[in-house]
């Protein structure tokens, strides 16, 4: 997607904590968020800024935002890309067992794969977490979503990263008065796989009542890389100009 800005922009990239193994991920959208406000404003002390995040990351940039303007700072672009509104009554949380979100993951990989990975909870469920996502290391180092010279202990680090987006509940403090460009993927499976069921733009309306929509092509991955990616890039550099 970067590839589509102009050359001359900064893009800075915000990794969520814990993909390096060492620290524990945030719990929570509001201290995620909170950190990396941090890490923007040690670059950039002051805005306008430009923000933009995909999937559970729009949720962090959608709190980013709020957060800058309590600051007193000022957002120029709030872009997300496939993202579910947050709830204004979320469940109560539940304790999701490792086969369960082991199962989300896949179906994401499966989703950049275009098929299969052959991998059924049947096959999960005799195993513990460790066995678990060491049989999908195998699989996909196979399938070369992995670099052949990948250590395990990189989807170690994966996995308790997605488990805790997955078991994170968020109810935005405020509203968002600014314009907020939403893209989506219609009729994508991950909806389903995650019970994200319906149209995106009328709840995010409730955080944001100045949306722009937008329908990308391909699924919730595949929006992200060729021949879907270039026509979202457009897009995205459009919303940029135009605040």
């Amino acid at each position: 997607l970067i590839d589509s800005f102009d050359a001359s922009l900064p893009v800075y990239g915000l990794q969520p904590r814990g993909l390096d193994g060492l620290h524990a991920p945030y719990l929570d959208v509001e201290t995620a968020a909170r950190a990396f406000v941090r890490s923007v404003r040690d670059i950039c002390p002051h805005g306008p800024y430009r923000l933009i995040g995909h999937s559970f990351g729009g949720w962090i940039v959608f709190e980013m935002a709020l957060q800058l303007l309590q600051e007193g700072e000022t957002i120029s672009s709030l872009i997300i890309l496939d993202s579910q509104a947050p709830s204004l009554h979320p469940e109560q949380k539940r304790r999701n067992t490792h086969v369960e979100i082991l199962r989300m993951l896949i179906d994401l990989y499966e989703l950049n794969l275009g098929r299969s990975l052959g991998l059924s909870t049947e096959d999960l469920v005799p195993l513990n977490r460790e066995q678990s996502i060491s049989l999908l290391f195998s699989r996909l180092i196979a399938e070369k979503l992995l670099p052949p010279r990948t250590k395990k202990e990189t989807l170690f680090a994966i996995f308790r990263v997605f488990e805790a987006n997955v078991k994170a509940r968020y109810v935005p403090s405020a509203v968002y008065e600014g314009p907020l460009h939403l893209a989506s993927v219609r009729n994508d499976p991950e909806k389903e796989m995650l019970d994200q069921t319906g149209q995106m733009e009328p709840t995010w309306e409730v955080h944001a009542p100045r949306i722009t929509s937008y329908e990308a092509q391909g699924n919730h991955l595949t929006m992200l890389i060729p021949p879907y990616v270039e026509e979202l890039g457009s897009w995205v550099i459009q919303a940029l100009r135009h605040g």
